[in-house]
């Protein structure tokens, strides 16, 4: 009689391994498109800087400050995607405690199956 409610925990905590799993792969995802976002906002910034302050003669390049403009339009453009995939990171990272504490209480269901069972 106890066993009849508990017969579909063993499927509910694959498909909740299986969120688990796809959740943190997009994490991971997410992670590395960041770091390499953080990269390339360095870089544009010692571009921009470069550009501002020029050496030598690089002086006579044509159209430096609209080159620096639009570096700058780039480097605002990529803080904007950085901080939404900060905040995708953050709210991944939430999704993926709840699906760990629901993998837990389903391991905890089928352990108390396994009990009822023998």
């Amino acid at each position: 009689q106890q066993l009849a409610p508990l017969q579909g925990c063993e499927n509910q905590m694959d498909s909740v391994e299986i969120q688990i799993s796809q959740t943190a792969s997009g994490l991971r995802k997410q992670q590395d498109l960041l770091s390499k976002a953080q990269q390339d906002d360095q870089y544009l910034q010692k571009r921009i800087h470069r550009n501002e302050n020029p050496r030598f003669l690089h002086y006579f390049v044509c159209n430096r400050a609209a080159k620096v403009e639009r570096l700058k339009g780039e480097l605002q453009f990529l803080v904007n995607a950085e901080q939404d995939l900060l905040n995708n990171i953050t709210a991944e990272s939430a999704n993926l405690t709840n699906l760990q504490q629901q993998q837990q209480n389903a391991h905890e269901v089928v352990d108390r199956k396994h009990q009822l069972e023998v």
